[in-house]
């Protein structure tokens, strides 16, 4: 078993120019989180955000191995304000990389004028994100319904 304490996890921007090169690693792990969006988006949705640049693609690796991956989009509103929303997070080892992740991810929203992050996802992420000052800020429900 590899010992993890030596371990030099790397969180990193993708550019999307380059996405053919890691897709085959971070799309199984994007695919998680797609799958459990009620059909709203795929891998094939997530993929041409990033190839168009309205998501950015961001891999925590170990030793050049992919453990993680997750995507973010810049939000815009009428006043002015502005946030990085982490949207489709997938991987294992989440101890490991998500301090790294968090610091990355901080230092690229205040660079790019963004008073907040934001991300979605189960309640369970709350019990890692707690840890680096992160709160519940709303809770979503969602029912299918008949159109007949």
């Amino acid at each position: 078993m590899k010992d993890i304490t030596n371990s030099a996890i790397e969180v990193s921007s993708v550019p999307a120019a380059v996405i053919d090169v890691v897709w085959d690693d971070v799309a199984p792990m994007i695919e998680k989180a797609t799958d459990r969006s009620g059909g709203r988006y795929n891998l094939t949705s997530v993929r041409e955000g990033i190839e168009s640049g309205i998501l950015g693609l961001w891999i925590a690796m170990d030793d050049a191995k992919p453990i993680a991956a997750l995507t973010t989009r810049i939000e815009d509103f009428p006043t002015g304000k502005r946030g990085l929303a982490i949207d489709w997070i997938g991987g294992d080892r989440m101890k490991d990389w998500l301090p790294e992740a968090h610091k990355m991810l901080s230092d690229y929203a205040r660079a790019h004028g963004c008073s907040y992050l934001q991300g979605y996802g189960r309640k369970g992420w709350l019990r890692a994100l707690a840890k680096h000052g992160w709160e519940v800020d709303y809770t979503a429900y969602r029912m299918e319904i008949d159109n007949g």
